[in-house]
C-alpha cells in the first residue's frame, strides 16, 4: 500500500501543532478543533519558599529615672525647718555662747550667771562680773527656750582676753547675736574695746538715738531696728579689712567702706551685754550695759590667708538661728 507524501506531511504537522499547544497555550486556552489531540496537562507550579520567621521585637529600654530636682538656695529670710547645721560647721569659730544649753552654765543664787562656757574649741568662756551678773531666765522666754536677761547699765558677761580674739587690720571676723533690747539710749550687745582711751576695738550696740551700730574704725555704721523684739544680727568685716556688711533678720541693711584697723585691743575682755570696759574705773568697770535679752552669741575669726566665709554659710547660720529660736 502506498502512503502519499502528503499524508505523511499532514501527520507531522498535526504532531507539531500538539507540541506547540502543550508548551505555549495556557491552561485556560481552548484547544483548536480537529485532530490536534488533547492538550498536554499543564505543569505543576513550583512550591513557594517558606517565608522567614520574623525576628522577635527587642524589649523596649526601661525609661531612666528622672533626676531629683535641685534644692533651691536658702532665701535671705532663712528657712522654716531646722537644717542639719550648727555654728561649728563654719571654720573659724572662736566664740559660741548658747543660752539654751543648760550644761554650759554655772548659776549662783537666783539664777545669776556665774559662768557661761564657750562651746567652741577656743575655750573663750564667759563669767558674770561680781555684783553685776545677769540672770538666766527659767521662763522659756524665746521659742520655748531660756535666754540670758540683762538689766543694765552695769551688768555684763566678761570673756577673758585671748589671742583668738585679736583681729588684725586685714582679717575677716563675724559677730552674730540673737537678742532683743528695751532700753533707750546706748547699750551694748557685744564689744571688745579699749575705752576710755579711744574707740578702737569693735562694738555691736544701740546708740543714743536708738539705732543699732557695728563700729569698727571709730565710725558708727548705724541701721534702724525695732526695740522690744528678738532679732538676728550678723555683722562681718570682710577679708582685706576694708568693707563691713551688716544684716538683720536675714536681710542686708548696711554696707560700708572702712579704713583698715587693727581691733585686737589686747588685755581687754570681750563683753556680752555691755559695750565699754574701763579697767581704771570703779567696780564693776563696765558701762553702757543693755536692758534686754541675749539668746546666742557666735564669733568667727578668719586669717588673712585663710578661706573667707561664704555668703551661703552666713545664710545657713541665719537659718539655724531662725529655726532654733522660732523667729
Amino acid at each position: 500500500m502506498k502512503i502519499s507524501v502528503w499524508a505523511i506531511n499532514l501527520a507531522a504537522i498535526a504532531a507539531l501543532s500538539g507540541w506547540l499547544a502543550f508548551g505555549c497555550v495556557g491552561e485556560d486556552s481552548t484547544p483548536s478543533a480537529g485532530d490536534a489531540g488533547t492538550s498536554g496537562t499543564s505543569g505543576t507550579s513550583g512550591t513557594s519558599g517558606t517565608s522567614g520567621t520574623s525576628g522577635t521585637s527587642g524589649t523596649s529600654g526601661t525609661s531612666g529615672t528622672s533626676g531629683t530636682s535641685g534644692t533651691s538656695g536658702i532665701p535671705d529670710s532663712g528657712q522654716d525647718t531646722a537644717p542639719a547645721f550648727n555654728p561649728g560647721k563654719i571654720p573659724g569659730l572662736v566664740v559660741w555662747l548658747d543660752a539654751d544649753d543648760t550644761s554650759t552654765f554655772t548659776l549662783a543664787a537666783a539664777s545669776k550667771v556665774s559662768k557661761w562656757n564657750d562651746k567652741s574649741s577656743a575655750a573663750n568662756h564667759g563669767g558674770g562680773i561680781a555684783g553685776a551678773e545677769p540672770t538666766r531666765t527659767t521662763s522659756a522666754a524665746l521659742g520655748g527656750k531660756n535666754v540670758v536677761h540683762f538689766t543694765g547699765p552695769n551688768q555684763a558677761v566678761s570673756v577673758n582676753d585671748n589671742a583668738s580674739l585679736y583681729f588684725q587690720s586685714d582679717e575677716e571676723f563675724v559677730v552674730a547675736v540673737v537678742g532683743s533690747y528695751t532700753h533707750a539710749g546706748q547699750g551694748g550687745f557685744v564689744a571688745k574695746s579699749n575705752f576710755p582711751t579711744n574707740n578702737d576695738g569693735f562694738y555691736l550696740f544701740t546708740n543714743a538715738t536708738g539705732f543699732v551700730c557695728f563700729l569698727v574704725d571709730g565710725v558708727c555704721g548705724e541701721f534702724p531696728v525695732a526695740s522690744g523684739a528678738f532679732h538676728r544680727f550678723v555683722s562681718r568685716r570682710m577679708q582685706g579689712g576694708t568693707e563691713i556688711r551688716s544684716r538683720v533678720d536675714g536681710v542686708e541693711v548696711k554696707v560700708r567702706t572702712v579704713t583698715q584697723t587693727n581691733v585686737s585691743v589686747p588685755t581687754h575682755p570681750l563683753l556680752i551685754g555691755a559695750d565699754r570696759y574701763n579697767p581704771a574705773g570703779a567696780a564693776p568697770n563696765v558701762t553702757e550695759g543693755m536692758t534686754g535679752d541675749i539668746a546666742e552669741v557666735v564669733v568667727y575669726h578668719t586669717a588673712a590667708t585663710g578661706s573667707p566665709i561664704t555668703d551661703k554659710q552666713i545664710e545657713d547660720l541665719e537659718a539655724y538661728f531662725k529655726a532654733k529660736w522660732g523667729l
